[in-house]
């Protein structure tokens, strides 16, 4: 497929994605209606009525699932502290084409673009739940203060007390409920490796991604988080199925220069992206001096034919961030499909 045939391919697929996601949506609603015309309680069917619409939503995440994978190599540890995140660029420039994976430590944060696809089908579910936690938050509140002041006190003057205390207890209660959400769903957004079953979960997941059956958002990185003693297996494992390489040379480190040693041992150059993050402006090429220390371990041979994405960390040299955004967006989705149409 060349490059055409592969972004018709992504629209056909989107529009089929929403389409089956409304149609669904649509149907759910009506059944739901149908069923819950006889609750009495509103509220009920007010809750009932949400289930649908991520119904749909899982349809459009299961209809958008890739099949190629893209390996991306970066130094471990978290994220600098940029304007710009790379990831976000990267997660958007593969939408609809490919699934970039990354191997990273136990420091890197979560993906909450995939825990979020993994868990949709429980938003309806909180919903009810923090109806119940704000009961919670109330009782425990009339509990403690009918200890501290006496039951009658606080009944009398909760039944016709000030609006701005049952605020307080509502914004408390959706406050603390919300992280509670989002130390639930964390953990579905990576998937932590162990040295017993580190190779063979990395490879059903590199298998699932070329079947087009891992939940995955359209947006999100797939992390496989390692520990020290085995992390340059699973880069090796994941190279020999990766059908493009993008490697991070803003900051070459020893373990950086060994990804990418390793990745134009397994992969040809013409598969091959190296970035570089500038801070002070867009140079033309890649700083001369890494990729002199890029061809000392490689061999300049071996270099020839890979594609390089230059792109701005700081918004502070940016007058529009987000056409930008866009730009850097459209310009690295371009380098992929050049890699994937390489032969």
């Amino acid at each position: 497929m060349n490059k055409s045939q592969i972004l018709r391919s992504r629209t056909r697929r989107y529009k089929d994605a929403v389409i089956s996601s409304v149609i669904a949506a649509l149907g759910g609603e009506i059944l739901v209606f149908m069923i819950m015309t006889s609750a009495r309680t509103s509220g009920l069917q007010l809750w009932a009525m949400g289930i649908p619409t991520f119904i749909g939503l899982y349809v459009y995440y299961r209809k958008m699932r890739r099949d190629k994978v893209i390996m991306w190599l970066r130094r471990f540890g978290r994220d600098p502290e940029t304007d710009i995140k790379f990831y976000k660029i990267l997660g958007n420039a593969c939408w609809g084409i490919g699934v970039p994976v990354t191997v990273q430590d136990s420091m890197y944060r979560t993906s909450i673009l995939n825990a979020f696809s993994k868990t949709v089908w429980f938003i309806p579910f909180t919903m009810f739940g923090f109806i119940l936690w704000f009961g919670f938050i109330l009782y425990l509140v009339l509990y403690v203060g009918s200890q501290l002041v006496g039951e009658e006190f606080v009944y009398n003057n909760m039944s016709g007390g000030p609006f701005w205390l049952f605020v307080v207890l509502l914004l408390f209660s959706v406050s603390t409920f919300v992280a509670l959400c989002y130390f639930f769903i964390r953990p579905f957004g990576f998937a932590r490796l162990s040295v017993n079953s580190a190779v063979e979960k990395a490879t059903k997941i590199i298998k699932k991604i070329h079947a087009r059956t891992l939940t995955q958002g359209p947006h999100g990185v797939v992390i496989l988080k390692c520990e020290n003693s085995f992390w340059q297996d699973i880069v090796r494992l994941v190279l020999r199925e990766a059908d493009v390489v993008v490697v991070d040379v803003t900051d070459v480190t020893a373990n950086i220069l060994w990804e990418i040693t390793t990745a134009f041992e397994f992969v040809s150059a013409n598969k091959i992206i190296l970035v570089y993050g500038s801070d002070c402006g867009v140079p033309e090429t890649i700083p001369e001096g890494i990729l002199k220390n890029i061809e000392a371990a490689v061999g300049k041979e071996k270099m020839q034919g890979y594609k390089s994405f230059i792109y701005l960390r700081n918004n502070r040299w940016i007058v529009q961030p987000q056409e930008n955004y866009r730009m850097f967006q459209t310009y690295l989705c371009d380098k992929v499909l050049d890699c994937l149409v390489s032969h």
